[in-house]
């Protein structure tokens, strides 16, 4: 045994086991310099092992898989139990390629989940429990069976499995690394040194492709698993300097999609979908900076500030995501918004800010679950807070300018909350992101009244680029059959192509909101989009929202043609078709909840409504429907003739209520709208007053 121990602990039992942190930096310059003195700290006395749980927050997890967890470690146990190495097949596990169609990669994706987590699975169970020797007897094999194949091959494959080969090698040897025989530390030290060897050209890949996500998740993490293994004896060759500069570029350039560091407001540009599997996966990557570095990674502003986003976006019991690739979908079902917030929230119930502890403790005791428990995930995330709080926040509206979002909410404890969503982004429509500023989503009653259509399959697909990021597939503005943003961005879109909001709820109260003379609570966002749409193509593309609280939004678009005369369109997306009551369309899902929409402008303006299938149009017409089909309605108001100038003014009512009604009066020069007691107005020159 002490053969066996002798690599493994040759530095690590000399070291101390303090985890304060230290002081947090202010820009990135003094950042740069903390990460070197802390790096020279840890290269001159490594931690000991296990060092993904050093410290009072490690300590805790371990505790309660100990404890509490037990059945989700059972669990786990079972399943590593199932598949045995002798029921894997490595042919595509152990051979991947970078080059290999969306489909089968999706399918490799889930065989590696299956088989390569059960290496860093097995490795902590037994490190809970080193009686159960036939754990260690699974992550051996698994480890004689994966790693010569990968080592073989130079570690050649896509950077996704890479990085994954480097973070489970490294926990199994965290967590059991004294109890493997001396061959299989030199399989993981392998593996280690071929993949990372793959650091110098993904840092020059994202100096040159500074959008792409997947090399920066995978520099994170490809960072965090040399923590865990530098040092010991086993690893000297391990390149430091590719090491260090590696965790500059990462925690440097953190938030990659989060707006303008330091000023950051939490806010994550590429959409709530990209954000819950990014955030929920990249927890253990800043775990590991703060508990093996000792670096204050969550102090950094966007880390810090990140839950607020998740709070205003994805509140409990919401129908869809906002904005961006997979906002579609409804991650309720089968829990997959539980098992993707908890990994997240539970890491800040003890934070230092007060109102972010709060929101997070709130937030886990709604949501009551953390979905499939079956996950390192699950068992990595510290306990839950004893901790019960009324409510999150009294603020119900909050603008991330970071990334160009807005929320406006009618509660948080209430699950049939009406949510109101607004894109203008100043980071773009590249990656995830689609071309969709100055748009809107609109949820009721746990369901989605007006949706981003389409469906991301891949990006790979047609649709993906054809239809589904364009700006036709949301509740934007287009002109002339359908042209947007996208003629700037192109199909796979730019960061230059961007919006802003220039304009929210001025002079808020307690709660967030505005309040009018006559004592109406309101919230005001303005999108100015003129760059996303180009000033080739426009000179003007404003959107004013004012959500007139408690149930009607009114809305005002302003536009201008930069050359041409143009028919403007105004485009509304739904999951149920419209039926005419009045001079309204009313939109009823088959649960009951409705809204009724009023458009209207000083042009005459045609109505036509696409369903199903339909609505996404056909190749010929550069517009590609997806694979699968999806229930859609696509609802377009459009202006009869061509003009310079458009103007669209809305009224959405949520509920459809016999009163008030909404009016809607042309004057020379300008609009005004009147909702009950309120009273709106808005100049053809862009001046806003409330009455």
């Amino acid at each position: 045994m002490m053969l066996k121990k002798s690599l493994y602990l040759l530095t690590a039992l000399a070291c101390a086991s303090s985890t304060a942190l230290a002081a947090v930096p202010t820009n990135n310059q003094e950042e740069l310099a903390l990460i070197d003195l802390q790096m020279s700290s840890f290269e001159r006395s490594p931690p000991a092992h296990p060092r993904f749980v050093r410290g009072a927050q490690g300590e805790s997890i371990v505790a309660a898989a100990r404890g509490g967890r037990d059945p989700a470690v059972k669990v786990i146990a079972d399943r590593i139990a199932r598949w045995p190495t002798s029921r894997i097949s490595t042919d595509g596990v152990t051979a991947l390629k970078s080059d290999m169609t969306m489909a089968l990669w999706n399918h490799e994706k889930d065989k590696m989940s299956l088989h390569f987590e059960a290496i860093a699975e097995a490795a902590f169970l037994f490190y809970l429990d080193p009686n159960k020797a036939a754990l260690l007897t699974d992550l051996r094999s698994r480890i004689q069976l994966f790693g010569p194949a990968i080592v073989a091959r130079g570690c050649s494959d896509d950077i996704y499995f890479s990085r994954e080969y480097m973070r489970q090698f490294a926990l199994a040897y965290d967590f059991a690394g004294q109890n493997l025989e001396p061959g299989d530390v030199v399989i993981i030290k392998n593996v280690m040194k071929a993949c990372a060897a793959k650091l110098p050209g993904l840092l020059t890949t994202l100096q040159t492709y500074p959008d792409y996500a997947l090399g920066f998740n995978a520099l994170g993490k490809m960072a965090a698993a040399l923590l865990l293994v530098r040092g010991d004896a086993a690893f000297v060759d391990l390149s430091a300097e590719d090491h260090r500069r590696a965790l500059k570029a990462y925690i440097n350039r953190l938030p990659s999609w989060g707006g303008t560091d330091y000023l950051s407001d939490g806010g994550y540009s590429n959409g709530s979908s990209y954000f819950l599997y990014d955030t929920s996966e990249s927890v253990a990557v800043w775990d590991t900076f703060a508990r093996v570095l000792d670096y204050p990674i969550y102090e950094k502003p966007y880390v810090k500030n990140l839950p607020n986003f998740l709070l205003y976006n994805v509140p409990p019991n919401s129908p869809a995501g906002v904005f961006g690739d997979g906002a579609e979908v409804d991650r309720r079902v089968d829990g997959e918004t539980l098992y993707l917030t908890y990994p997240i929230m539970t890491r800040y119930t003890g934070s230092a800010n007060p109102g972010i502890a709060t929101l997070s403790q709130w937030y886990l005791k709604k949501n009551n679950g953390a979905g499939d428990q079956g996950r390192l995930s699950y068992l990595f995330s510290p306990p839950e807070s004893a901790a019960s709080p009324a409510s999150p926040t009294n603020i119900l509206s909050k603008n991330f300018s970071s990334v160009g979002v807005a929320a406006f909410h009618t509660s948080f404890n209430d699950v049939n909350r009406a949510s109101l969503y607004f894109r203008s982004g100043p980071m773009g429509s590249s990656n995830h992101a689609h071309h969709d500023h100055n748009s809107f989503l609109l949820y009721n009653k746990g369901q989605v009244l007006a949706m981003t259509s389409g469906r991301y399959e891949s990006t790979t697909e047609p649709h993906w680029g054809g239809y589904y990021k364009k700006t036709m597939a949301h509740n934007a503005i287009t002109y002339n059959d359908g042209q947007g943003q996208e003629l700037v961005g192109g199909s796979e879109g730019t960061r230059s192509e961007k919006g802003e909001i220039s304009y929210f709820n001025p002079n808020p109260d307690a709660n967030g909101l505005s309040t009018s003379p006559r004592g109406v609570k309101y919230d005001i966002v303005k999108g100015n989009a003129l760059n996303a749409y180009g000033t080739a193509n426009l000179s003007r593309a404003e959107r004013t929202m004012i959500f007139v609280r408690p149930s009607t939004i009114v809305i005002f678009d302003q536009l201008r043609s930069a050359n041409a005369n143009k028919k403007w369109e105004y485009n509304l997306h739904t999951p149920v078709t419209g039926n005419a009551v009045g001079d309204e369309y009313k939109f009823e899902t088959l649960s009951g909840t409705s809204m009724c929409v009023k458009v209207m402008s000083r042009s005459p303006l045609i109505r036509s409504q696409k369903s199903d299938k339909d609505s996404f149009g056909t190749e010929s017409l550069g517009s590609f429907p997806p694979k699968t089909p999806v229930t859609h309605f696509w609802n377009k108001f459009a202006y009869v003739n061509p003009t310079l100038d458009g103007l669209f003014v809305s009224v959405i009512r949520l509920d459809c209520p016999l009163t008030p009604i909404a009016n809607v009066a042309f004057f020379s020069g300008i609009t005004s709208v009147n909702v009950g007691n309120f009273d709106v107005s808005l100049t053809d020159a862009g001046v806003l007053q409330v009455k």
